[in-house]
Parts: structure tokens; sequence; C-alpha cells
């Protein structure tokens, strides 16, 4: 999945692509846009060198949908407290040479 711009709307689309989406399998859009969050410790990991990761939210819960940023190119939808690796979500180095920048 393409990075989301900032202030743009979350889709059912998106959320379909989540790693997890298993665990969460009724989520929706829950009416906010893609923005960049506080700094977050694991962000560093998942592509953000700054540490503050794309989110937006999902409902039923309130939980964030993060985009990973790195060659997991894709998003994650994490309680509050949680990492993707609470879901067995490892970082995953970005392969320049795949046309999609992302882990082969």
């Amino acid at each position: 999945m393409d990075k989301p711009a900032l202030d743009s709307a979350l889709t059912q689309e998106q959320i379909n692509q989540s790693l997890n989406l298993k665990d969460f399998p009724t989520s929706t859009p829950g009416g906010k846009n893609w923005h960049e969050g506080i700094f977050e410790p694991w962000a560093l990991e998942y592509g953000y060198p700054n540490g503050q990761a794309i989110y937006s939210n999902v409902t039923p819960g309130d939980y964030h949908i993060y985009y990973l940023n790195d060659g997991n190119a894709a998003p994650v939808i994490l309680k509050m407290g949680q990492t993707p690796k609470n879901y067995g979500i490892q970082p995953k180095k970005v392969d320049e040479t795949h046309p999609a920048g992302r882990a082969t």
C-alpha cells in the first residue's frame, strides 16, 4: 500500500489491508483523517526516523490504525499501549530495488 497522504480520509480498503485485520474484523473508518502522531519509540523501527507515525482511527473501539513506513508498507491496527510486535509483526528493511520499495 502507498503511504497515506496527511489529512486524507481513511478508507475501508486501507483498513482491509491491515496486517492484523483478523484481530479486528469489524473495523470501519472512525472519522479522523490520517495525521502525524506524537513520538512513540516503536515507530523508530518502522520507518519513522522522528518516531512520529502516520495514523488514523477505526471503530468499534476507537483503536488506532498506523501506517508502517518500512518494508512492511502496510497498516496495522493497535489498541492503546500496543506495538506491531504484539501481533508478531517485525520491522522489515526497505528494498530499494523492489518496484514498491517493499521488502522482498
